[in-house]
């Protein structure tokens, strides 16, 4: 009895588990197609379990959780439950309510003779011949060619010009309503075909089978970099998400904006410093390493040019802006030339990431180039190091000593950078940079370019002002500086006029004492003020 039992459920699953349509047997909203292998389920459901909405979809069979990834009608749903997906006699599919009226059909573009519909072990339906060999060039319609949000192995995106295709991927509007959202994924085929994630983010999963779920293994966004909405960085500005501020000007440009840049604004970019020569033919080319390549939809592509080709077709083109190997996934082969702004220009910190690209520069940005300069962090390490180091000599140590001449080429630094103050002997002179409160930045080294904290940059700035200023009473002591330094920039008092100040007097600097009446004027004269 157990025996026959058994065999009469194989022989009804057999019966019902069908992975074809024809025109005799037509899919019904309460049957299911199962794909030879058992791996995919093709039929009629509603996404929010309701029976007012019914599409036809694709979900995995054997996982409990039902996650369609692909969807024939979303646009057009069935608003009951007595659907039907059938085929015509010329092979179209089509998706029909009760009243025979149709809510979608396949675009056919050829007739089929005995045309059956199967779902194949891929997940992809199709129509063809039903006397034809099964291969894909005998397919009539596939569901492949018409993607829905979810990238399946075998599936293509980008554009077919011989069936006149740009098949792209469109996320749902809701995990309700399948209907295409404005996010999508697409090939951009203008210049050298890239990419695009539009107007938001997508992931991409990998079902793993012990815990029952999915694993997200790559998503796109990214971080801001990627975000071509905002495009953060401008024109002829890098972006890496590991600095702060995440953009930097390439080598030979600076920022077109300087008091937006300041403030974390780099969207109008960089222009050049320095103009281009093509007449006298002395521009060269500056390589920036394992960079995500600008935007190419207005490039040009050679796949016939090597390298070395690329470069002179550059320089013999006024307009080129930068050039770089196409194809760096199969070898490197082909030129990419752009005769614009390069935009969307991204550098990895990871060697494995990225590819070289060229940047036409003039002579001089190319040659002087200055040794690599200290970052800010290291220079604040040396400013708090002297801060202590003062501290120590105005309070701590068996005899209180006033430097004098505390200055740049009276610090020492050790192989660490630890600074050591030198030279006690007393000072006669003192240099003083000037300083209006307003550009007060402009100070700051250029060769750390932009990648500063200004909160800590400004709170130097002031501490170093309220140290000078005219009257001792009013100069901060040791142990105020050290907390000054570390704290915030709008919150410490504003400074009075410093003991020595420049005037707006061409050529000369007027020195003040704290003595009535004692202001004169020569060509550079200093007054030493009293240290604390």
């Amino acid at each position: 009895m157990a025996i026959l039992l058994i065999l009469l459920v194989i022989s009804f699953s057999q019966a019902i588990a069908r992975d074809t349509i024809t025109q005799t047997k037509p899919l019904a909203d309460n049957e299911i197609l199962i794909s030879g292998d058992g791996t995919y389920a093709l039929g009629f459901f509603s996404p929010d379990n309701s029976k007012n909405r019914r599409y036809v979809g694709l979900w995995y069979y054997k996982h409990k959780e039902r996650t369609i990834v692909w969807v024939a009608n979303r646009e057009n749903p069935v608003t009951n439950s007595t659907g039907v997906l059938s085929i015509s006699n010329e092979g179209s599919l089509v998706i029909a309510n009760q009243n025979s009226t149709v809510v979608w059909s396949s675009r056919m573009t050829t007739n089929v003779s005995n045309p059956v519909a199967q779902l194949l072990n891929t997940g992809n339906l199709v129509v063809r011949d039903a006397y034809a060999d099964d291969g894909i060039s005998t397919y009539a319609w596939q569901g492949f060619d018409y993607p829905t949000d979810t990238m399946l192995a075998g599936m293509k995106v980008g554009v077919d010009f011989v069936k006149r295709l740009n098949r792209t991927l469109i996320a749902w509007t809701s995990d309700s309503d399948p209907s295409p959202s404005p996010y999508y994924f697409m090939i951009d085929v203008r210049g050298d075909p890239e990419e695009l994630l539009c107007e938001g983010s997508k992931k991409r999963s990998l079902w793993v089978e012990d815990s029952g779920m999915w694993n997200v293994i790559w998503y796109w966004p990214i971080d801001q970099c990627d975000d071509m909405r905002v495009r953060p960085c401008g024109p002829f500005a890098a972006c890496n998400p590991n600095n702060s501020p995440m953009c930097d000007c390439i080598q030979g440009f600076k920022p077109k904006s300087p008091a937006k840049w300041l403030y974390r604004d780099a969207m109008d970019g960089c222009v050049r410093k320095t103009k281009l020569d093509c007449k006298n033919g002395t521009d060269g080319f500056h390589v920036i390493s394992n960079t995500k390549l600008a935007d190419t939809s207005n490039a040009s592509v050679d796949k016939n040019l090597s390298l070395v080709d690329c470069k002179t077709k550059c320089l013999s083109d006024c307009s080129c802006t930068a050039y770089a190997q196409a194809d760096v996934l199969n070898g490197g082969s082909g030129c990419i030339t752009w005769t614009s702004e390069l935009t969307d220009l991204r550098v990895f910190i990871n060697d494995s990431y990225g590819q070289d690209l060229y940047v036409r520069l003039a002579a001089i940005d190319l040659g002087k180039p200055k040794e690599e300069g200290l970052d800010w962090q290291i220079r604040f390490k040396i400013i708090m190091g002297i801060a202590r180091g003062l501290l120590y000599l105005h309070h701590d140590s068996r005899l209180r000593v006033i430097h004098r001449d505390l200055k740049a080429s009276n610090i020492l630094l050790d192989k660490d950078m630890n600074p050591k103050i030198s030279d006690f002997g007393m000072a006669t002179e003192i240099f003083l940079v000037e300083t209006r409160y307003g550009n007060s930045l402009q100070m700051v080294d250029e060769s750390m370019g932009y990648s500063y904290p200004i909160n800590e940059v400004m709170s130097c700035i002031k501490v170093g002002l309220l140290c000078v200023q005219n009257h001792p009473e009013d100069r901060p002591l040791m142990p105020s500086v050290l907390v000054m330094l570390s704290g915030d920039s709008a919150l410490l008092p504003y400074p009075k006029e410093p003991g020595f100040a420049v005037r707006s007097v061409p050529y000369q600097m007027e020195s003040v004492s704290s003595k009535p009446n004692s202001s004169s004027t020569y060509d550079m004269s200093v007054t030493l003020v009293q240290g604390r």
